[in-house]
């Protein structure tokens, strides 16, 4: 576990900069095969960040609504930098409309947007991964086998290792360009001649 990185002066929360940089290499990689989907590589972009961003602010004000006490008291809470304070589930709920409205808005399709959108969410699951490691969230049962790591006073499954395994199959079986569990539906236009 590496839950801060010290950098000179600087204390960087790695599990944050973890998450950070999936994300910056789950666009990138989406960006550059989003052509191949039929989607516009700077309209994916744009939909992914105005959903970010409109998750955050759905979050907090999700959390704002569900505890109002907590904030009546003082409301100048609402703007913490505390992660504590974001409603997960508002937030997702937020951010997945935000964006379909962007996406109708622009005219992507679904299904095409969703298969450009495949990659960046496999690359983002590792790094999920690492972040629980670096953390120490996400961590398993009590074991007793040889490759169980010492966590939180206990010998326990790694299981953040499995959860990064896990992602990496997934990101390896949906790789652009890889026919590796492509379906085909009868009459479908992705039938070979």
């Amino acid at each position: 576990m590496l839950p801060v990185l010290r950098v000179g002066p600087l204390a960087v929360q790695t599990p944050g900069l973890i998450l950070l940089a999936g994300l910056w290499l789950g666009l990138s990689l989406a960006e550059r095969h989003a052509e191949g989907s039929g989607v516009n590589a700077s309209d994916l972009y744009n939909l992914v960040i105005a959903a970010l961003i409109a998750s955050l602010f759905g979050a907090r004000l999700v959390y704002v609504l569900r505890y109002p006490a907590i904030f009546a008291a003082s409301p100048l809470g609402i703007f913490s930098l505390n992660p504590g304070l974001l409603d997960l589930w508002g937030g997702f709920a937020v951010g997945l409309i935000a964006g379909l409205v962007y996406g109708q808005r622009k005219g992507m399709r679904l299904w095409s947007t969703l298969d450009a959108l495949t990659p960046a969410l496999a690359v983002f699951a590792v790094t999920l991964g690492g972040s629980h490691l670096a953390s120490g969230a996400g961590y398993g049962a009590p074991t007793s086998l040889p490759w169980g790591i010492q966590m939180w006073g206990t010998h326990r499954h790694p299981a953040q290792v499995y959860e990064i395994l896990a992602a990496v199959f997934i990101l390896w079986a949906v790789w652009p360009g890889k026919p590796v569990l492509r379906i085909q539906w009868k009459g479908s236009a992705n039938q070979p001649p």
